[in-house]
């Protein structure tokens, strides 16, 4: 009988105890989740910080660079006479090639995304003469991507060797485009514009473009100096330039686009 008792309360002990300890993980699992989620939201935090101290440093830039040279990086048509002649890229018999060489521009205030004479665009120069002028860090090699479509267009940056590498994910990177004759790209509003900014590869949500857009700009997709592509918004297509942040889609993608001020 007393072996049965005895028998009888440990199994109730060592069953409580096992409550016990159940209730101390799903604790210790709601703290993991709950730090797990802080977690997240710190790391899209300085995703978003990333994004708009970048922006804001190299629309700086180039704003200081048309106000010392009277023109805009990579589209200056006498940089050479201030870095020297780069014989890979742009070779002139007259001009002395330069430890820190670029290539001269047509000077027409579009930074085009066309080839310059060799493997090189005046998109890719930008970031070159930005360098050379020291408003920026980083040294950029002013080529186009050997994988370039034969136009330069503005997806041919490599981050960390002809453009610059973005904070703002592993992957992302900083460019630029021209808008002359409207929207380079299907996916893209149909604006007008000598160039943009562009920064590729962040992958925002559309929440967090609209978080970026508040800050620096108008808030809205379409308009003012800060756009986004139309899928992230209410339209149906790139000419609809009244449209809002489709806020509650959670599958599009957005890329940031800046025409920056001078």
């Amino acid at each position: 009988m007393l072996s049965k008792l005895w028998h009888h309360d440990t199994m109730s002990d060592e069953q409580g105890f096992t409550l016990i300890e159940c209730a101390i993980v799903l604790a210790v699992i709601g703290l993991l989740a709950g730090g797990v989620m802080v977690g997240q939201n710190m790391v899209e935090s300085a995703r978003m910080r990333a994004a708009n101290t970048e922006a804001q440093l190299y629309s700086h830039a180039i704003g200081m660079f048309h106000e010392k040279y009277a023109g805009l990086p990579g589209d200056l048509p006498n940089a050479t006479t201030f870095w020297g002649d780069n014989p890979a890229l742009c070779s002139d018999a007259s001009i002395a090639d330069g430890d820190l060489g670029t290539c001269n521009g047509n000077g027409d205030m579009i930074v085009q995304s066309v080839n310059l004479p060799n493997a090189s665009s005046e998109q890719m120069q930008m970031w070159t003469q930005l360098s050379r002028a020291e408003l920026i860090a980083g040294r950029y090699s002013g080529a186009t991507a050997a994988t370039a479509d034969g136009l330069g267009r503005y997806d041919t940056g490599v981050a960390g060797v002809n453009v610059p590498r973005s904070e703002a994910e592993s992957q992302a990177k900083w460019n630029s485009a021209s808008f002359v004759a409207g929207a380079p790209d299907a996916s893209l509003f149909n604006r007008v514009a000598n160039f943009t900014l562009t920064l590729a590869g962040a992958d925002f949500s559309v929440q967090q473009m609209h978080m970026i857009d508040k800050k620096l700009d108008d808030g809205l997709p379409a308009t003012g100096m800060i756009f986004t592509n139309w899928r992230c918004s209410t339209a149906s297509d790139g000419n609809n330039f009244t449209a809002a942040y489709a806020m509650n889609n959670a599958n599009a993608v957005c890329d940031m686009y800046i025409i920056p001020r001078y």
